[in-house]
C-alpha cells in the first residue's frame, strides 16, 4: 500500500475521531475551556499524522499553532459574548494560515496573500473528504491489502439488514414479551440522535479537509502563477517516498 494511501485513511480515522469529539466538547453552549480540549486534539492528532507518515511541517505556518491553542483557551476566560466572537475569527484566521502554510512557505506576504491561504483553507474545509477519496485512497489498493473483505461483510449487513427488520416485525407481533424487547432495543430521542449524526458528520467533514490540505493538498494555483515545469500540473510540495 502506497504511502499516500496510508496518510489518506489516518486521515479519514482522525477525522472520525474529530468528528466524535466535536459532537461531544461543542454541542452545549457556552463552550469555555471545551474549545481548547477541541483545538488541542485537532493539533495533536495532526502533529501525530505527520510524525507517522513522515510528513515535514516546515512551514512557518506551524508557529501559529501556540497563538492559535491561546485563542481558543481564551473563551475560558469570560463569558462574553464579544470576547467569544473576536476569539472565534482569530482562532480561524490562525488555523487558516497553519493548514495553508505548515508544510512550506513564509508568513511574510500581503494582504491578497492572506485572503488567498484564507480562501483556500475555506474551500478544502467545504469540499472534505472528496479530494482525499478522489486522489489519496486507492480503491484498488484497499482491495489487495485486504480491505476488500470488510468491504464485503459491510455488503451483507446491507442485504441482511432488510430481512433482519422484516422477521422482527413479525415476531414482534406474534410474542408480546418479544415486541416489549424491540421497542426497548428502539426507545430513543429520533432528533437528538439526528443532531449528533449531524454533528459528528459536520465536524468530521471539515476536519478531513482542513487535515488534507495541511498534510497532503496540493495549493490552488495562483492567478499569475504558472505551473511547474515538465509536469503539467501545480507543484505539491510534498514527495512521496517510492
Amino acid at each position: 500500500m502506497s504511502e499516500r494511501t496510508k496518510l489518506g485513511l489516518g486521515i479519514a480515522g482522525a477525522a472520525a475521531i474529530i468528528g466524535l469529539l466535536g459532537d461531544g466538547l461543542l454541542r452545549a453552549t457556552p463552550w469555555g475551556l471545551n474549545v481548547f480540549l477541541f483545538a488541542l486534539a485537532l493539533v495533536g492528532l495532526a502533529a501525530s499524522l505527520a510524525a507517522w507518515r513522515g510528513v515535514g511541517l516546515r512551514g512557518e505556518g506551524r508557529l501559529l499553532v501556540a497563538p492559535l491553542l491561546l485563542f481558543a483557551a481564551l473563551f475560558a476566560w469570560r463569558d462574553s459574548d464579544t470576547l467569544a466572537v473576536v476569539n472565534g475569527l482569530s482562532l480561524l484566521v490562525a488555523l487558516s494560515l497553519v493548514v495553508s502554510r505548515s508544510r512550506s512557505g513564509t508568513l511574510v506576504a500581503g494582504l491578497s496573500d492572506y485572503l488567498y491561504w484564507g480562501l483556500q483553507a475555506a474551500l478544502y474545509a467545504c469540499a472534505g473528504p472528496v479530494p482525499l477519496l478522489a486522489r489519496d485512497v486507492s480503491l484498488r489498493e484497499l482491495r489487495l491489502g485486504g480491505y476488500g473483505t470488510v468491504l464485503g461483510v459491510l455488503r451483507g449487513l446491507a442485504i441482511a439488514a432488510p430481512l433482519l427488520l422484516l422477521f422482527g416485525a413479525l415476531f414482534a407481533a406474534a410474542d408480546a414479551v418479544f415486541e416489549d424487547l424491540v421497542v426497548g432495543l428502539f426507545d430513543f430521542d429520533l432528533p437528538d440522535l439526528l443532531g449528533h449524526l449531524f454533528l459528528i458528520s459536520l465536524f468530521a467533514w471539515v476536519s478531513s479537509g482542513l487535515l488534507r490540505l495541511a498534510l497532503v493538498g496540493e495549493s490552488c494555483p495562483r492567478p499569475g502563477v504558472r505551473p511547474s515545469s515538465g509536469s503539467g500540473s501545480w507543484s505539491s510540495g510534498l514527495s512521496w517516498p517510492a
